[in-house]
């Protein structure tokens, strides 16, 4: 049983173990490479949350952004989410629903099966309403000021207009006083 191998068997075994080794140094390196650009990606996760909590906006959006340039972007949906909300946040002076709602669409494209992809929809949803609002604010203010003007148009014309009946005033009352004296001058 179990005689002595032939060569074209030890062949085999050689190329079968070579096989193994050289599938798992490969398998080893795709992992630690894509264990480093995960440990990397959360390195600037936690950077762009440090500076968010310190308020500054843009260098969280940069860290953000980086994850995004990184090769095979790991956990580019949470780069672009985090991206999204920041140009939405309130207290960001440089806010920018239109360039959130950009965000959240590549999130929706790019990964559409994103554990963030609800949440994605309820903030465009959410910030739909918003621009809707501004837009008709916008036009609200547009209407002030032409009201405004308007106001000031018509205010002039009534102090014109008063001026005028002051004149008018005066007129009628040097044309009594005129009135008198002929009287007085016919007696």
């Amino acid at each position: 049983m179990g005689g002595e191998r032939t060569q074209q068997g030890k062949y085999i075994h050689l190329y079968l173990t070579v096989l193994i080794i050289f599938s798992s140094v490969i398998w080893g390196c795709a992992t630690l490479k894509t264990w480093a650009e995960r440990r990397e990606a959360r390195r600037h996760f936690l950077k762009a949350q440090e500076l968010l909590a310190q308020g500054d906006y843009q260098g969280s959006l940069n860290e953000n952004k980086r994850v995004l340039t990184m090769p095979g972007s790991p956990q580019g949906d949470r780069a672009l989410f985090n991206i999204a909300v920041i140009y939405a946040h309130h207290r960001n002076p440089k806010k920018n629903y239109e360039k959130s709602m950009e965000y959240f669409k590549r999130l929706l494209t790019d990964y559409p099966e994103s554990s963030r992809a609800e949440e994605s929809r309820i903030w465009m949803s959410t910030l739909q309403e918003i621009l809707c609002y501004d837009r008709k604010i916008s036009e609200f203010d547009c209407r002030i000021k032409e009201l405004k003007l308007e106001i000031l148009s018509k205010e002039k014309t009534i102090k014109e207009l008063v001026e005028c009946l002051e004149q008018s005033k005066q007129i009628d009352i040097q044309l009594e006083q005129k009135k008198k004296k002929l009287k007085s001058f016919k007696k």
